[in-house]
Parts: C-alpha cells; sequence; structure tokens
C-alpha cells in the first residue's frame, strides 16, 4: 500500500508540476519617484510584449524603430497612463525621452525594451503626494485569466500629507 501511495503522489506532483511550469518572460515595470512639484516615472516595457499590444509585427531591424515608430509610442504610452488627483482630475503627462535598450534576465535570457521617461503633475498646484495612477499598457490586450484588463495603482499619503 505505501508503494501505491508513493506513486499515487509522485504521479500527481508530476501533473501538477506539469500545469505550473510556465517559461519566465522579462516584465514591464513602472517606477516613480515623487519630487514636491511632480512625478517623474521610467517605464520598461519588453519590445516583444509592446508590440504585440500594438497589433504590430516587432521591426527586425531595431536600429531604426523610435525612429519608424516614435510618435506612435508617444501617443500609446499617453493612452495608456492616465494620473488623476483624488478628486478625479486628470494631471499633465510629458514623456521626455524614449529609449530602446538591450537586458538579459537570469531566467529569460536576452531580450529589448523600451525605456521610456515620464513627467506628471498635478494642474492647478495640489500637493503630486496624492494621486491614483491609471495604466494598462500592454495589460489591456491580455488574454491570459490571471491577467487584469486593466490595472489601477493608487499612491497616496507616501509622505507627510
Amino acid at each position: 500500500m505505501k508503494h501505491l501511495l508513493a506513486i499515487f503522489f509522485a504521479l500527481a506532483l508530476n501533473l501538477l508540476s506539469g500545469q505550473v511550469q510556465a517559461h519566465p518572460m522579462p516584465s514591464s515595470m513602472v517606477l516613480l519617484d515623487i519630487h514636491d512639484d511632480r512625478v517623474t516615472a521610467e517605464l520598461q516595457i519588453p519590445l516583444a510584449d509592446l508590440f504585440l499590444a500594438l497589433g504590430k509585427d516587432l521591426p527586425s531591424d531595431p536600429a531604426n524603430l523610435l525612429a519608424d515608430h516614435e510618435a506612435q509610442l508617444k501617443t500609446y504610452l499617453q493612452a495608456h497612463l492616465k494620473p488623476v488627483s483624488p478628486e478625479g482630475l486628470p494631471w499633465q503627462v510629458q514623456i521626455d525621452s524614449l529609449e530602446i535598450k538591450d537586458e538579459e534576465g537570469s531566467l529569460t535570457g536576452p531580450y529589448q525594451e523600451l525605456l521610456a521617461e515620464l513627467t506628471m503633475w498635478p494642474l492647478g498646484g495640489p500637493s503630486p503626494r496624492h494621486f491614483t495612477l491609471n495604466y494598462d499598457a500592454v495589460i489591456h490586450q491580455s488574454r491570459h485569466p490571471h491577467h487584469p484588463r486593466f490595472h489601477q495603482t493608487r499612491l497616496a499619503k507616501w509622505f507627510n500629507p
């Protein structure tokens, strides 16, 4: 009976491990710095995911990628990053720079990502320390059942109110 039970657990573990195994993928990141009058952000988005969300094939020549797609990428980021005040008033968003970087993850291997530097600030002078960042770049196209279709990050009272 012990051998049968051991075989059952070994089979169950093997089946479960097959269900939970997935290949590692690079992920997007949003890094924020809160200043006295503004918030600066750095977006790191894997190019393959970004172009999939745009419904386009990833260009084979990354050297001209920004020259060919910079306006479209800026428009896309502006549409999918919407900071608002606690009262729901929209903030200004300025895309300061775009850059393509070669990266390598220990589990993912080499890949390229879009690095976007942004500045965001509230209109009319309220504190930049209280806001909601509505961000759904790439995520809005996710078909995976465990990925939300919309992602909202609430930032409030990080420092003195």
